[in-house]
Order: structure tokens, then sequence, then C-alpha cells
């Protein structure tokens, strides 16, 4: 329940002060918690994770800010998503491995979203993550179309 009700908390402060949350040394902090709690088996902690992670890419969300406020927090995103985003794929390419199906969907939302939106890193970073796995969990060939897929 702890890891569940701090990722809430944090995707709340994202969503509502995402300059304020994103520039405060607990940003990083919050990062290294998620990408070490993204492949936990808890359902709502999980879930929690990937909220998080789902709204950071997606920010800034409001419309409403002020040029300055847009350009700081989308250059605080860039950073955190240039220090950490290669670690987030690869726990995520494990996770499609290691847990439970349930899991899938979230996890697969928050890879959709980091490949919409960082498309050309989003990908070096899939293909980073993939040749990281044994051949006993994909194949060579399983790789290759699965980027493939991906590309489309």
């Amino acid at each position: 329940d702890t890891i569940d009700d701090m990722f809430r908390l944090c995707a709340r402060m994202v969503q509502r002060c995402p300059l304020a949350f994103l520039s405060s040394p607990i940003a990083n902090t919050a990062l290294n918690c998620g990408l070490a709690s993204s492949l936990h088996m808890h359902r709502d902690a999980f879930s929690s994770v990937m909220k998080f992670f789902k709204d950071i890419i997606q920010c800034p969300i409001d419309n409403s800010l002020t040029e300055p406020d847009h350009s700081n927090i989308t250059m605080a995103v860039l950073q955190i998503m240039s220090e950490h985003g290669q670690s987030l794929v690869n726990n995520l390419i494990q996770g499609f491995i290691t847990l439970p199906s349930d899991k899938l969907t979230e996890s697969t939302q928050v890879l959709w979203e980091l490949l919409q939106k960082y498309k050309e890193p989003g990908f070096q970073w899939l293909e980073t993550a993939l040749g990281g796995l044994d051949s006993n969990k994909m194949t060579q060939q399983q790789k290759l179309d699965f980027l493939q897929s991906v590309e489309q």
C-alpha cells in the first residue's frame, strides 16, 4: 500500500505542479524508486507506478501554461528521459517476460506513449533492451519481428 500511495501522490504532483516536482531533487529519487518498483507484482502498486511514468511521458498536460513554464517542463522531462529512458524500457521489456499477463496492458501503454513521444531514442532504447535479453527468453527472430512490428 505504501508504494501505491507514494506513486499516486507523485502522479498527482506531475499533473498539478509539474515544474515544481520535476525540478526538485525528489523527482530523481521517485524515478529511481519507480524503476525499482516497475517489476512489482502487487496490482495497485504496479498500476500507480505505471500511471506515474505515463504522466511524466505525457507531461506537460496542462495547455494553459505560459510558454516559459511549458518550455521548462518540457526540458525537465527531456532531461529525465535522457537519464532514465533506457532503464525504463529495459524494465518494461523485462516485465513483458516476467510479470503476469494482467500487468501487460498498463506496461504496454507506457511503452506505447514513450515510443510515440520519443520515437528515435525510444526505438534505440527498445533495440538495446531487446539485445540484452537472453536467447532463451526471446529468439533473435522474435526480437527482429517485434522491432519490425513496433516500427510500423
